[in-house]
């Protein structure tokens, strides 16, 4: 019984040898043609987005007036990430023209407490109520979103030109927006890379989103665009413009499908078919001087402008994940989408929806390798058994068809080898290879899952909810952006009431500065106690300063303009070469940037009650000049200046013209800033240090 059992699974295994045969034969053809239409592009370089931008320097990108655009973030069930994660996205974005929309639901209280604090700080962060209980869709959320934008329009007067997509875990470039804004209007949609964040090398889960990604947004993409002249949208890293918007809005009646988890990717095939374009933009600058503390790859700032993030490093996780993906790209897409368009956009549907048959085909394949394992094991065990007939006869057409897929395969991993290699580097693109089975695997469970979701939404008429995954973030970003607001520490210590914290927020909110300044100004809390929190709550140290014992030769290259034009001053150079500023206010990711632009070395900056650094400004940089003008002076003469300067630790009284009209509310703090800019740029510095 038992060797007719096997007999039957012999016949079995050389039956669906020969179905996989054959599919894997169709399916290697169908890489093997966009491998060559990507070879025959990249060699006759009409690859469309490459010529357009593969020239740009940060400066085409800086210098381009920017566009308002409107980020919008769905969000569910998203409170441990949902504030580091806004709070880096602000800090690290070299843009100023935009809005963060966050879509929340009325019955994620979590969430929205850990919005509303972030926007407290960040009065460009809007946290938006969807109508429904969650979890409904992502597209349901964007839905509301945008209208909640329309309504932001309405009340401040601004039209949002650009529309982004990011999700809760995304980490993006700085120069992400700016490259955006450099496409649209020209182009209505604009999608930027994709890639994973590196976990550890032995994490074959987490690691083969590299493998796909890379070969996804490094050569399959672009083929699409060529043949299709439409791309799919990822759901992050992708912009869109009114027109698309609006356009879709009017085709559908909805700008997302309600009825679908992928909305991006019928969204972005919805803007192709419109006729509207596409572009697909990997973009990689020759070199970056904004600040990138968060953005590096191997330790070294990271050149290629995409978006980051941490993806499922668990088995279930994972397949969780990449079923919904199949359901909604191959089945919802097939269901809602059909086979419209022309042929070469049939064909890209047919390359989206052929993972229904090759996930499945590749995980019965192994369980065909186990069962031929097997059979040679027995065979070896038992010689004296009966000797089966073999599953491939030598010469055979099976026998041929296999030899090519074996030839097809080779190709597959070379492409991922090399897809790995030019974004990852080396260390990377090796694992590919083994991750390959991995991916296998997991692309096979996951459409199993995906089957049987569908089919019972179709059975019971069950609407299928957002199965959304647990979202990280990089421990780094957490650690940064995750510390207790300035207003709920300055609580906790008494320094000041809750009455006070909300009305220096409101104040905040209607932009008149910062909250430490504003609750100072107020008389709610004196400066020593601010910085003191400040300190702590930063980690950055507090400082006196005695601009005496400043060395000139800093003084020098820390020019007195760019103390002026910020209000810092320089304390010392630090043993990695850094120069220490001193200063009251904190310095913005731009105006940090420019600092360091200008003066070629990085900056750090400890506390400074506001007087000392006004009063350093103006008699360390005196000393500087009288220094130049009179080398001559000994060194009991400049002691004897110093015991004639006023006690920079005890001048509290002392303000400049510019803060007491602050206090007074004749200017606002922003004002000041860009006035203090626009003095120092005009010359004007000299005068004001000897008035």
């Amino acid at each position: 019984m038992a060797s007719d059992a096997i007999a039957i699974a012999v016949l079995i295994t050389q039956l669906l040898l020969c179905a996989f045969g054959l599919i894997f034969l169709l399916s290697g053809i169908d890489d093997l043609v966009v491998d060559s239409v990507y070879i025959v592009s990249k060699l006759s370089k009409r690859v469309r987005a490459r010529p357009y931008h593969a020239h740009l320097t940060e400066a085409d990108l800086l210098g381009r007036p920017e566009a308002f655009i409107a980020i919008m973030i769905p969000a569910w069930d998203e409170s441990a990430v949902i504030r580091p994660m806004l709070a880096n996205m602000v800090k690290t974005i070299e843009y100023r023209n935009y809005h963060i929309f966050v879509g929340t639901y009325p019955n994620d209280h979590k969430t929205r407490d850990e919005v509303d604090m972030v926007a407290a700080e960040y009065p460009r962060i809007h946290r938006i109520v969807c109508p429904n209980p969650g979890p409904t869709c992502k597209s349901d959320c964007l839905n509301a979103v945008y209208e909640a934008i329309l309504i932001v329009e309405r009340d401040q007067q601004i039209t949002f030109s650009v529309f982004v997509m990011e999700d809760c875990e995304d980490l993006v470039h700085p120069l992400h927006l700016k490259l955006i804004n450099r496409y649209v209007p020209a182009y209505d949609m604009v999608q930027l890379p994709v890639f994973p964040l590196e976990r550890r090398w032995r994490d074959f889960t987490s690691g083969h989103y590299i493998d796909e990604f890379c070969e996804l947004h490094g050569k399959d993409i672009l083929v699409r665009q060529l043949l299709s002249c439409s791309i799919p949208a990822a759901g992050v890293g992708c912009a869109f413009s009114r027109r698309a918007v609006s356009a879709v809005a009017r085709a559908h009646d909805e700008i997302f499908n309600t009825s679908s988890l992928t909305e991006d990717y019928e969204f972005g095939l919805s803007v192709g078919a419109l006729g509207l374009k596409c572009i697909f933009v990997n973009q990689l600058m020759p070199s970056v001087t904004v600040k990138q503390n968060t953005w590096k790859r191997n330790g070294l700032p990271d050149r290629r402008i995409s978006v980051r993030e941490y993806f499922p490093s668990t088995f279930r996780a994972a397949v969780k994940q990449k079923s919904r993906w199949v359901l909604g790209i191959a089945m919802q897409g097939w269901a809602n989408l059909g086979w419209k368009g022309n042929l070469a956009t049939r064909y890209m549907l047919v390359r989206d929806r052929k993972t229904i048959v090759t996930s499945e085909v590749s995980l019965l394949g192994y369980l065909i390798v186990i069962f031929v394992v097997c059979l040679q094991t027995y065979t070896w065990l038992a010689p004296d058994s009966y000797r089966y007939p073999p599953l491939v006869e030598p010469g055979s057409w099976l026998s041929r068809i296999l030899f090519v897929n074996m030839l097809f395969l080779l190709n597959r991993l070379s492409w991922r080898v090399y897809s790995v290699y030019r974004v990852y580097g080396v260390r990377q693109c090796w694992l590919a290879v083994p991750r390959q089975v991995w991916s296998n695997i997991i692309n096979g469970f996951a459409t199993n899952r995906a089957i049987y979701l569908f089919l019972r939404g179709k059975l019971l008429g069950k609407r299928i909810a957002w199965d959304k995954t647990a979202h990280v973030l990089p421990s780094h970003v957490v650690a940064a952006h995750s510390h207790r607001r300035l207003g709920e520490l300055l609580v906790e210590r008494g320094l000041i009431s809750p009455d006070q914290r909300q009305a220096a927020l409101q104040m905040q909110r209607s932009g008149e500065g910062l909250l430490g300044s504003i609750l100072v100004s107020l008389g709610s809390i004196s400066e020593d106690d601010l910085l003191d929190v400040v300190a702590e709550q930063t980690q950055r140290p507090r400082r006196s300063i005695n601009p005496w014992l400043t060395p000139v030769e800093l003084l020098r290259t820390f020019g007195h303009r760019w103390a002026v034009a910020f209000s810092v001053y320089p304390m010392e150079v630090l043993s990695d070469g850094a120069i220490l500023l001193g200063t009251a206010d904190p310095l913005s990711r731009s105006e940090q940037s420019e600092i360091e632009s200008v003066i070629g070395r990085a900056v750090e900056i400890c506390w400074v009650p506001r007087a000392q650094v006004a009063l350093a400004i103006r008699h360390g940089y005196q000393r500087a000049e009288l220094t130049e003008a009179n080398q001559a002076d000994s060194e009991s003469q400049q002691q004897s200046a110093v015991s004639e300067l006023p006690d920079l630790a005890r001048s509290d009284e002392y303000r400049r013209l510019g803060d007491s009209l602050v206090e007074q509310g004749a200017v606002g703090f922003q004002e000041l800033k860009v006035a203090a800019k626009q003095f120092a740029a005009e010359d004007n510095v000299v005068s004001e240090s000897f008035s």
